[in-house]
């Protein structure tokens, strides 16, 4: 004999919240901002088999602040014009912890991870990132599960549903001369 359930399940309490929320859709292709990190207009791909999301960056640093908190410290390029060389920027930012993730191809490593606002859609969200360097990835920001959860629908057939833009602010991949990655 099973024990009775007091009340209704998680799944149902999940469905129910969600209900009473609105639901922004989304393209499997958006551009993010990070305001926190001070970037705008990122390319990002909306991947429904990732749970936690990825954020590009060239190192990470670990080391503590003065009163021993752990910190990390990221540094990414920028370019704030098409026809200008990236800047380079370095930030420090709490580490919100380490995650176990495994990578795109296929092995698990360990991951420091912020915490950070995500706009998306219209929409901020405080989210998860882990930090890793993607430059060998087509997109420089993955958002995953945990960040859209209740909060978006995706259209796999759709694409920056939320607008274009002209240039990519988060540079990820070095480019020659003719544009081909190096």
């Amino acid at each position: 004999m099973g024990v009775p359930l007091a009340g209704p399940t998680v799944r149902t309490r999940l469905l129910t919240d969600m209900a009473d929320k609105p639901v922004t859709t989304i393209g499997w292709r958006e551009y993010v901002d990070l305001p926190d990190l001070a970037l705008a207009h990122v390319p990002a791909k909306i991947d429904t088999g990732a749970r936690t999301s990825a954020l590009h960056v060239d190192t990470i640093e670990l080391h503590e602040d003065e009163a021993g908190e752990p910190m990390v410290r990221l540094a990414f390029r920028v370019r704030h014009n098409p026809e200008e060389e990236p800047e380079q920027v370095q930030l420090d930012m709490p580490v919100a912890g380490v995650k176990r993730v495994m990578s795109s191809n296929g092995d698990y490593e360990e991951r420091p991870f912020i915490r950070t606002a995500l706009v998306l859609g219209g929409r901020t969200i405080k989210s998860a990132f882990t930090l890793t360097n993607r430059g060998s990835m087509r997109y420089p920001v993955l958002v995953g599960r945990s960040a859209m959860r209740g909060r978006f629908a995706i259209h796999p057939g759709e694409s920056f549903i939320h607008g274009t833009r002209d240039a990519e602010l988060l540079v990820h991949t070095d480019l020659n001369a003719s544009g081909e990655a190096e």
